[in-house]
């Protein structure tokens, strides 16, 4: 009789620091679901150990030295499981991914090809579940292995010291994703000063970080800062930074420091690039269409806003849900024909808009 297979086991990996708004509800979502957790603080002063420990039993302590991959690492090498599921202290599970995460693993666990799982995460505000910025997928659940390991001091990846390829394998959102919350205003300009600072002073070194022109424009938006971060999207988009798997993203920071910065004409041109860039991207052509449209340029941004609702109807990424904004799009088509005195077109898009309301 053939000897059963035992189930992986599964470490829970959290670095925290003053997390006590957010440690709760992170350690909850992984209760039953792990074999162990291991959780590391860097140097609280609220409640967060206290709160951590009614879960953990012992919480590690690890002095911060401005080096994510450091604090990490520490953890992963406390760990024992065979997999490690590693979150952020203001992450969550959600209830889909608490049901599947154990057999997923399993499955992953038999093919010696995968290494670590690409976990969809919704960037959301705590108190409500609402969108807060763009959703991403990121390395959350791997293998632990000797010499897989984080590198860089912040926006930290995985990657084996070895030399070795890593293996990844996306999961679908459906299947497994992440809560990730903390975006008020106020705990979101804390974190992009304190990113920046590290940012800046790792360019100052000279050594290669993948998306690093990115990452900085990207806190500095965070910060309100949007001539940096009109100057780091551009640079990034010479160097042809594609963090993830999308290389739009750097063209989207540069339009919106535009128009946060009432550059309306370099929102234009900015918009413009990214089309010619990216001919299958609905983004960029309803902000084009918005934009004329503000201009008073009718009949272009009505053919812009068309352009966007015909790739909406196939575009897929992982950050937009762009099918789901047609009955927006619509409406917007209609308003503007309204305004062209073509009431019968208007009204066509009306019931357009409406057929997608009822189809979603």
């Amino acid at each position: 009789m053939t000897e059963q297979k035992k189930a992986p086991r599964l470490s829970a990996c959290i670095i925290m620091r003053d997390a006590a708004e957010d440690i709760a509800e992170c350690l909850e979502s992984l209760v039953g679901l792990v074999d162990e957790f291991i959780v590391v603080d860097t140097g609280s002063v609220d409640d967060s150990r206290e709160i951590a420990a009614k879960y953990a039993g012992k919480v590690y302590e690890f002095p911060w030295r401005d080096d994510f991959s450091a604090a990490k690492n520490y953890a992963i090498e406390q760990a024992t499981g065979d997999w490690i599921i590693f979150l952020d202290s203001d992450e969550a599970l959600t209830e889909d991914t608490r049901k599947n995460l154990r057999s997923v693993i399993s499955l992953a666990g038999s093919q010696e090809t995968v290494d670590a799982l690409l976990v969809h995460r919704y960037n959301v505000r705590s108190d409500s579940r609402e969108p807060a910025y763009d959703e991403d997928d990121s390395e959350r659940i791997f293998r632990r292995d000797p010499a897989l390991r984080y590198h860089y001091t912040i926006h930290e990846c995985l990657h084996f010291t070895d030399g070795r390829r890593l293996q990844e394998a996306f999961v679908s959102p459906q299947i497994l994703a992440i809560w990730h919350t903390g975006y008020s205003p106020e705990r979101l300009e804390a974190k992009a000063r304190r990113n920046v600072r590290m940012l800046e002073e790792f360019r100052a070194t000279g050594k290669p970080k993948s998306f690093l022109y990115y990452y900085l424009a990207t806190e500095y938006g965070d910060m309100g800062d949007y001539e940096k971060m009109a100057e780091y999207a551009e640079i990034s988009i010479r160097q042809g930074e594609a963090p993830g798997e999308d290389a739009s993203f750097p063209y989207r920071r540069l339009c919106e420091a535009r128009q946060h910065l009432g550059d309306e004409e370099g929102t234009l041109r900015a918009l413009e690039q990214a089309m010619g860039k990216f001919p299958g991207h609905p983004e960029f052509f309803a902000a084009y269409g918005k934009l004329l449209e503000k201009k008073g340029q009718h009949a272009e941004a009505l053919a812009a806003l068309q352009r966007a609702a015909k790739h909406a109807k196939s575009f897929r990424d992982s950050s937009s849900k762009w099918k789901n904004r047609l009955p927006e799009l619509y409406e917007e088509m209609a308003g503007i024909c309204f305004r062209m005195g073509n009431a019968p077109r208007a009204k066509s898009f009306r019931k357009k808009a409406e057929k997608e309301r009822r189809s979603t």
